[in-house]
């Protein structure tokens, strides 16, 4: 019937298939991509309409110039509320939209959620400081503040001497420091196990424990704690990154509070991490190392950050730099940014890979060696298969489809491709 048949060698793992999304051709990915954009910058701009803007307005009432007082901790608590509440929002939608894209692998869903998430925080972040920092400057403009020198705000003319004034210098620190700890360095990740882990877990407990209904694999369902193995914590450490490196654009008298926090906050994460994926995790399996060399190149846009910060501190401040005003310091700081994530790119795909020895560890093993000690295989993993095998092939035993935890119930069936069978673990008593 005129159709082609084509086949491509990939180095993929049979649990890493995303079997759902699978009959999904990989054509109409471009536009479901461009669809999930919209979706994820919508939902930010909804947010920062609805949530964000009358904290900023709020906010602006506030003079950050030297003779007036800061905001109190009342206003510093609301802000990591509205910071964590729209991180998690972002969080979650774009783990939708990743999904909606119905990409093959596991590995190419989650590199893809990775940038999506980190992409959206940015530019919410981006935002928020814009827009705050735009109502602050309208607001000290009217009430007469001045810069460090004594020149009023009003009379400054250009871009680049207003954000380099002391009040806006400060506004911007104080906002990317109220942004940074806790709200998005340590918050999240105080409430995550309790949200995540033990709430599910207890309540679990209670309702199973109080409604005979649930019972056996009822209750089996009910007792499955939601702990994903996901990649966003490549996202959230790229986000902490990120705003580490901002906070370079201000006054140095931040640096110390946001680098000592984010240490703090990273060595719980650290060991919040090694118990949830110990504990809390069914399993999971990453075929290759696609997620971690994506995470690796979206490092250029933290380093990019950096540099634009030195550039900053550099112009019209040393001899032998220069000044760049007006326009053309625009230009520069675009062409730092994009110029460097290229040349970033250019050494970690073209040169990197010459500096270290490519190495062949396939295995030598056959399959039928492999087969008994593994589950989890091409047959066992593939829904259509397994319904081919009991009801087309009439395979006797039929061929089982691998279910995490219930691998007791597999039958070996050498002639259909199935070598793994195993007993019932011994139950555990509490």
């Amino acid at each position: 019937n005129d159709s082609l048949l084509e086949l491509e060698l990939i180095e993929k793992e049979p649990e890493s298939v995303r079997w759902e999304s699978i009959s999904q051709p990989t054509s109409g990915q471009p536009q479901r991509i461009v669809k999930g954009t919209f979706h994820v910058l919508g939902a930010l701009l909804g947010w920062c309409l609805l949530f964000y803007l009358p904290y900023a307005f709020y906010q602006s009432t506030f003079q950050y110039d030297a003779n007036h007082q800061e905001p109190s901790g009342t206003e510093f608590t609301i802000l990591g509320f509205v910071v964590t509440g729209g991180n998690a929002v972002l969080y979650l939608i774009c783990a939708i939209v990743a999904d909606e894209i119905h990409f093959h692998f596991e590995e190419q869903k989650e590199s893809f959620y990775v940038a999506m998430y980190f992409m959206a925080v940015m530019v919410n972040v981006v935002l928020d400081v814009a827009v705050t920092g735009y109502i602050s400057y309208l607001v000290m403009v009217n009430s007469g503040a001045h810069t460090w020198g004594g020149r009023p705000l009003g009379d400054l003319t250009t871009l680049q001497e207003v954000v380099e004034s002391y009040p806006i210098q400060k506004t911007l620190g104080y906002l990317l420091f109220a942004y940074s700890m806790p709200a998005t360095f340590l918050t999240p990740f105080l409430i995550e196990p309790v949200a995540l882990t033990y709430l599910p877990y207890h309540l679990m407990c209670k309702i199973i424990r109080s409604n005979p209904y649930l019972q056996k694999w009822r209750a089996e369902r009910a007792m499955s704690i939601f702990a994903p193995m996901d990649s966003g914590r490549y996202g959230d450490i790229l986000v902490n990154a990120s705003l580490a490196a901002l906070i370079l654009f201000v006054p140095a008298g931040w640096i110390v509070y946001i680098y000592g926090g984010m240490f703090v906050s990273h060595v719980y994460i650290y060991i919040f991490d090694h118990y949830r994926v110990l504990r809390c995790v069914p399993g999971f399996t990453f075929s290759d190392d696609t997620i971690d060399m994506f995470a690796w190149k979206m490092t250029s846009v933290v380093s990019a950050v950096i540099l634009c910060a030195i550039l900053l501190k550099l112009n019209c401040n040393s001899d032998s730099f220069g000044c760049v005003q007006g326009g053309w310091f625009c230009v520069m700081m675009l062409g730092a940014f994009f110029g460097h994530i290229v040349v970033h790119l250019f050494i970690f795909n073209k040169i990197v890979p010459h500096l270290t020895a490519s190495q062949d560890n396939r295995a030598t093993l056959k399959y039928e060696q492999v087969a008994p000690a593994v589950a989890a295989n091409w047959f066992t993993v593939n829904p259509g298969y397994c319904f081919r095998s009991k009801y087309l092939y009439k395979h006797d035993p039929p061929v089982n489809l691998f279910v995490r935890g219930k691998e007791h119930l597999m039958k070996a069936n050498p002639s259909a491709g199935s070598y793994f069978e195993d007993k019932p673990a011994t139950p555990e008593k509490f």
